[in-house]
């Protein structure tokens, strides 16, 4: 490249020498008017000679730092190149010099390639591949409170996975609900997502390793355009296959992965950059932002399926059909194994998830198959009038298999359906349940929903 530059200025000032010399036999008012006809200002001229010298220094940039100390020849042949016009008089004060103040901020024009790319770069990860995935650990990520304790503090080490440790005597004290905050779960990501992370890590070491603060400062002002890239981008281009539950949850984990690597990481860095810029390095302030982003996904999937769940039920004409007994109990086998079915399929597209927010999950669509269960059996002015003694042992069978395949529901609603269960005897009657009541056997329902119950059961 040194060598292909040289030879252009060189060649250059061959051809103008040649003109100054013996066309316009080194007349400087000639000269003057040569200057502004190729040289002119390169913001306006395009064509300009100046113009096109500038575009060719800008693409010869290094791509780093570490390697600018092979342009500095360039910048010498640049700087060497305007003194030859200079004398010739073309570069004079109406058009001056244009390269010379170029190579002057190298560092800054350097630092700008950077930016450039690097959010090419970003780009071009978000609107790849989506659906590859991996499983994410706290041990072996940079964002670990164990990672950076240990670097800051060689007395400080925690006990993964309990995190329980508290180091006393005058040592480091660690609150264990605070060190928890920090841990990151494990989870299955994509690996779009680690490569945004190692991008934006690698960004900031770049920056710390900057002598110029102003070059310092783009590289942290990209590194939180490229996690706004991704908030922004990613549910964009992937909106088609984010109607995918198990890949709309991977986004919800992708939300929750970066943001706890944003937790720590301008605590990471901050201390290596130049001063004049340590104090603003912040990336904490992007922590809500993702979450944010994650909790929509994670909450409208949920609400999805339970709406899905409530159709489910809705659609078997429980509140306009005056059924008998055999009807209804289909009715109700139908639903709830439809809805457990639901559960059931999206539990195996929402195990990606970490632990606690799978259960949370389940948990409530669990939750809302009992309350519907409940409320059709509380349903006033619903007569299940059951014929025979086998229908009320079908329907204790019916709402015990419920209760089992949903384990993790509200302890609420699980305790009304146990108290129902109970109650279920083949030889019950209208006054053995009118004593039941009397009892407190049926205490964890409401008024109505007693009433609602003895009307389900019993028609008069």
């Amino acid at each position: 490249i040194e060598t292909s530059i040289e030879k252009v200025f060189k060649n250059i000032l061959t051809v103008l020498r040649f003109i100054e010399l013996h066309v316009l036999e080194t007349k400087m008012e000639w000269m003057s008017f040569l200057s502004s006809t190729i040289w002119g200002k390169c913001e306006q001229k395009c064509t300009s000679l100046s113009f096109l010298l500038l575009n060719l220094l800008e693409e010869t940039l290094p791509e780093s730092y570490e390697d600018l100390v092979h342009y500095e020849k360039i910048v010498s042949l640049a700087k060497s190149f305007e003194v030859e016009l200079e004398t010739m008089g073309l570069v004079n004060n109406v058009y001056g010099k244009v390269l010379t103040p170029y190579v002057k901020d190298i560092e800054d024009h350097i630092a700008q390639k950077q930016r450039t790319n690097l959010l090419a770069k970003a780009r071009e990860i978000l609107i790849g591949d989506y659906l590859s995935s991996i499983v994410v650990e706290d041990e072996t990520e940079k964002c670990s409170l164990d990672n950076i304790l240990s670097q800051n503090d060689e007395n400080v080490s925690l006990n993964p996975p309990s995190r329980r440790t508290t180091k006393r005597n005058g040592k480091n004290e660690i609150n264990a609900n605070v060190c928890d905050f920090f841990v990151l779960p494990t989870m299955r990501v994509s690996v779009c997502a680690t490569k945004i992370v190692e991008l934006v890590h690698d960004t900031m070491a770049e920056a710390t390793k900057c002598t110029s603060a102003a070059r310092a400062g783009v590289l942290y002002g990209t590194c939180r355009d490229i996690l706004e890239l991704f908030r922004i981008l990613t549910p964009v281009v992937n909106r088609v296959d984010l109607e995918i539950p198990k890949v709309a949850m991977q986004l919800h984990n992708d939300c929750l992965y970066i943001s706890q690597h944003c937790l720590t990481m301008a605590h990471i860095y901050r201390r290596n950059f130049p001063r004049s810029l340590s104090d603003r390095i912040v990336t904490v302030d992007q922590v809500p932002l993702l979450r944010d982003l994650g909790d929509k996904v994670f909450r409208d999937q949920v609400r999805q399926k339970k709406r899905q769940i409530e159709e489910t039920f809705s659609s078997s004409n429980y509140y306009e059909l005056e059924s008998e007994a055999e009807d209804v109990l289909e009715m109700l086998q139908s639903s709830t194994k439809e809805c457990l079915k639901i559960i059931k399929d999206v539990s195996s597209q929402w195990n990606v998830l970490p632990v606690e927010a799978f259960d949370s999950a389940l948990k409530t669509l669990k939750t809302e198959v009992l309350r519907l269960v409940i409320e059709v059996l509380t349903l006033q002015n619903q007569n299940f009038r059951p014929t025979s003694d086998l229908q009320i042992l079908q329907l204790r069978s019916l709402l015990k298999d419920v209760l089992t395949e949903t384990t993790a529901a509200d302890n609420e609603n699980a305790e009304k359906v146990k108290q129902i269960i109970s109650i279920l005897t083949p030889t019950l009657t209208g006054s053995i349940l009118k004593d039941e009541i009397a009892y407190g056997n049926l205490s964890n329902l409401t008024e109505s929903e007693q009433k609602g119950l003895c009307s389900f059961l019993f028609s008069n």
